[in-house]
């Protein structure tokens, strides 16, 4: 079992010690993995294992984060912070780099007294017996969708006192609730899409797509638009294109917008007071948003206020599927059950994670925040979810 301490509110910053002038001063070689298990793979909140550094790990707003470190046995632990991230920057010995920027570069915690004066945390510092280490931290309240930074950790050999970092996070505070983009859909169809063009590349099931197909019916779409299927089902959500999906026969034509944007390297769309169909006179209103982080391959989906009295059937498909029939898993499961424990849903790397309500009165999944994250790698699956 892995050390954990709590801690109130944020996490307070020790005495600032530049980090080039240690290692200068102490001719230290610093080398920075990729979060390959057991050679200091650093997670936060169970993401971010894996891939080229940097990974984006969002600290939610208003919530404990977990920020764990799984290294060599006994050794002492590093954590540092910068204002953002440079992947694969900055050479130390012409083979290794780091991520961080040294120029800026802020020892947070110090458990070997190296990088900063120890204090009264020190002793808490130390990996287990089975090399893990993790500590909770309160992130308060947080503004929201801006990039906070970026975190580092590392272990210092207590024999050679040479470091070895892990893979570098950003660190991003996220809106608890769906927050309207910078664009807006002019004039969305009832049953249509629109193609955007992403700033950056993202890989979803270990495919790597440079725009994204926006839904009115509540999907993002790759390679092709699936606006036009109204009628939601678990089987034609398994055949269809690769997507994320609140999955319902909406009429933002009639009522309520769809706004979109992409910043810090995360796309969003948000619908927002978007009724379902019902003979053309939709009343009620559903209001979800859906993030795309291209620096990790992870999918978060936030629902708030749903309404579903009418549609097609008032009861969507949530979730995510390589499309094409290619996924191995055929049933839907219960993410509301699944929701924060970071569980692994799917067996093999191409595996669909969802809900379908059809079969089902209701929706449990109002006023939620869930996210899959892509456990083989950038981009690659099986898919967490948490």
């Amino acid at each position: 079992m892995s050390l954990r301490r709590e801690l109130a509110g944020p996490i307070v910053r020790g005495t600032i010690t530049s980090l080039v002038a240690t290692l200068v001063l102490s001719g230290l070689m610093v080398a920075q993995t990729t979060g390959v298990a057991g050679v200091n793979d650093f997670t936060i909140n169970g993401a971010g294992t894996g891939g080229t550094s940097p990974v984006a790990s969002p600290v939610l707003s208003e919530n404990t984060n977990t920020l764990q470190l799984r290294g060599q046995p006994g050794q002492p632990v590093l954590l540092a912070s910068a204002a953002n991230a440079n992947p694969g920057a900055l050479p130390i010995d012409g083979t290794s780099s780091v991520d961080l920027d040294l120029a800026t570069f802020t020892p947070v915690l110090d458990g070997s007294g190296v990088l900063m004066p120890s204090g009264p945390l020190a002793p808490l510092l130390v990996a287990d017996g089975a090399g893990d280490w993790s500590m909770a931290i309160s992130s308060g309240v947080l503004p929201g969708n801006v990039l906070l930074g970026a975190l580092q950790m590392g272990q210092v050999d207590a024999v050679t006192g040479a470091i070895t970092l892990s893979q570098a996070h950003l660190i991003f505070a996220q809106e608890t609730n769906c927050t309207d983009q910078a664009n807006t859909w002019t004039s969305p169809p009832d049953d249509g899409d629109l193609q955007v063009v992403l700033d950056s590349t993202f890989t979803f099931y270990g495919v790597s797509y440079t725009s994204v197909y926006i839904s009115s019916n509540g999907s993002l779409a790759f390679g092709s638009g699936v606006g036009f299927d109204f009628s939601d089902s678990g089987a034609e959500f398994l055949s269809g294109a690769p997507r994320v999906a609140v999955w319902e026969d909406y009429s933002p034509n009639v009522a309520g917008k769809i706004t979109y944007g992409e910043e810090y390297g995360i796309f969003t769309a948000t619908w927002r007071d978007v009724p379902t169909w019902a003979g053309g006179l939709p009343s009620d209103a559903n209001t979800f948003c859906m993030s795309l982080d291209t620096l990790s391959g992870e999918v978060m989906i936030f629902t708030e206020a749903m309404g579903l009295l009418l549609g097609n059937n008032g009861r969507p498909v949530v979730g995510i599927t390589p499309g094409g029939s290619l996924s191995g898993t055929s049933a839907s499961v219960d993410i509301s059950n699944q929701i924060g424990d970071g569980s692994d849903l799917s067996v093999g790397a191409s595996d669909a994670v969802f809900e379908d309500f059809n079969p089902q009165p209701g929706f449990d999944l109002q006023w939620s925040r869930f996210a899959f994250f892509p456990s083989g790698g950038f981009g690659v699956g099986p898919y967490l979810v948490y």
